[in-house]
């Protein structure tokens, strides 16, 4: 099955293209494969703390790709997906310094923010057939 998504994520709005391949058809709770390619838009000014010390970064743009495993769980009025995956920036650009502390800790946890790394979500979908 071949989706489109839209949503947020901790680098801003994302939206992205997946395909899913269903190890069972037919039931309410059905698990997959998958591969997914994704965009994140980029977060102009980020502040992050860390014990009391902050700093502002930017959270640049980035395109990631990776496999995913989930299930669906279908009920009336469309399916609920669970997924965790990961994804391998095409492009790896770092969160970029504005202003604030210095402090090695803050700029660590600033970098998890970027596109890519570990990734889990969940969805609702509605199908329509034309």
């Amino acid at each position: 099955m071949l989706g489109a998504g839209l949503g947020f994520s901790l680098g801003g709005l994302k939206y992205g293209i997946e395909y899913k391949y269903f190890l069972s058809s037919g039931e309410s709770f059905a698990p997959y494969i998958g591969i997914v390619g994704s965009h994140a838009t980029d977060l102009p000014e980020v502040a992050v703390s860390v014990n009391q010390d902050a700093a502002l970064y930017k959270i640049p743009a980035g395109i990631t790709i990776g496999p995913r495993i989930g299930f669906n769980y279908a009920i009336n009025l469309g399916n609920i997906y669970f997924n965790i995956g990961y994804g391998f920036p095409l492009k790896e650009e770092k969160p970029e310094y504005i202003e604030g502390s210095t402090k090695e800790s803050i700029h660590d946890f600033a970098n998890l923010l970027q596109n890519g790394g570990l990734e889990i979500s969940g969805s609702v979908m509605w199908a329509f057939q034309f």
